[in-house]
């Protein structure tokens, strides 16, 4: 808990994991709404096909950045447990 109030625990990170489970299943109910209601199945298809990848790929440029800070952060205690 002190990694939490102290911020070397990240929270960002945790939330896109939920906001891509909720992005996905958004996304998933779009393309039932489109091939239901409206009759396009086809974009109703891509939707929710390709919707939920297009949408980690977005999501993992986030992911990266994280990684390289906690990657960093842990480069920065090897050195500093080797002085």
């Amino acid at each position: 808990m002190n990694d939490f109030f102290a911020f070397r625990r990240m929270l960002a990170p945790w939330l896109i994991r939920v906001g891509f489970v909720a992005g996905s299943i958004a996304l998933i109910v779009v393309g039932i709404y489109d091939i239901i209601a409206v009759p396009a199945i086809g974009m109703g298809l891509f939707i929710m096909l390709c919707g939920p990848l297009i949408l980690r790929l977005f999501l993992e440029m986030f992911i990266v950045f994280f990684t390289i800070n906690e990657t960093l952060t842990d480069i920065r205690s090897q050195m500093k447990q080797k002085e």
